[in-house]
């Protein structure tokens, strides 16, 4: 199986094949690994093929949360294309590649000849944290305050983060459409975040000149250096989190495996830990 029969998007290049969020999670929770499972199945993939997902998102939300939930279930070998889109075009375009790289007719020969995939799906525990995790990881200090054993990122953006939004909205799955338009809204009433928890914004791993309608990320040594100006260091576990539906929060995630961290995702997010955790350990304005 070649790299162009690995790509999953959501558009349209010639050789991918087309899968949904809807497909991969149901409001933010990833769907059984058996249901994950046949997804791959159906599109011919074994444990060993290389995956590549790629999106047209503007910050490619959507293949690096699908990137979350293959590494979730096990499949190892998947990655996600930087620039999504526009990136990939730019480099034919640049490269004068199109020829050389895309011969649709071998391509869609190849796809008729595949057979269906024996992916079989685990369960990586070590990806996912939930609320009694998060809980349990507070102690309280000598000084009589609270510290946690690993370090909080929440992916919020800086004005949900500290709690300051009027009449705002929170983003979330709609069950309607795979485009970028799929990110629907939905009314919160308090904003806030886990308390020791710091803010690191999706849009800070971005180059800032975008190719077409899409941002590229920065290299690995540019994200490693973000990350150790905010204090976070490779010898504590992260445990990253946003606001609902948890795409920013997987972005972050991304990043920090990318860089050698050992991170994990809180999907319950702000809207769990508001009303399940004790007030201490919530920070909003009052």
């Amino acid at each position: 199986m070649t790299i162009y029969e690995d790509f999953f998007n959501f558009s349209q290049l010639p050789g991918s094949r087309h899968i949904t969020i809807e497909s991969l999670s149901h409001n933010g929770v990833p769907v059984h690994p058996l249901q994950f499972q046949r997804l791959l199945r159906s599109h011919s993939v074994d444990s060993t093929s290389i995956v590549v997902l790629y999106d047209r998102h503007p910050l490619g939300l959507f293949s690096t949360y699908a990137l979350w939930i293959f590494r979730l279930y096990g499949h190892n070998t998947t990655f996600f294309l930087n620039g999504g889109t526009s990136a990939w075009h730019s480099f034919l375009t640049n490269k004068n590649n199109t020829n050389n790289l895309l011969n649709n007719s071998k391509i869609e020969e190849k796809l008729l000849m595949s057979n269906g995939g024996d992916f079989k799906a685990s369960w990586i525990q070590d990806l996912v944290v939930t609320f009694d995790d998060l809980l349990a990881s507070f102690e309280p200090t000598d000084e009589g305050d609270v510290s946690a054993k690993v370090d909080i990122v929440d992916a919020q953006k800086p004005e949900e983060f500290d709690g300051h939004i009027v009449g705002g909205s929170k983003s979330s799955f709609s069950s309607t459409s795979s485009s970028s338009s799929s990110i629907s809204t939905s009314p919160i009433a308090i904003y806030g975040h886990i308390r020791t928890a710091m803010n690191i914004p999706v849009e800070r791993l971005f180059l800032s000149t975008p190719i077409g309608n899409q941002r590229r990320w920065a290299s690995s040594n540019a994200h490693s250096r973000l990350f150790a100006r905010l204090g976070l260091t490779t010898k504590r576990p992260v445990v990253v989190y946003d606001e609902l539906s948890s795409l920013r929060a997987a972005s972050i995630w991304a990043a920090l495996q990318r860089t050698n961290f050992t991170a994990s995702l809180y999907f319950g997010a702000w809207p769990e830990w508001l009303i399940r955790a004790p007030d201490h350990l919530k920070s909003i304005p009052e």
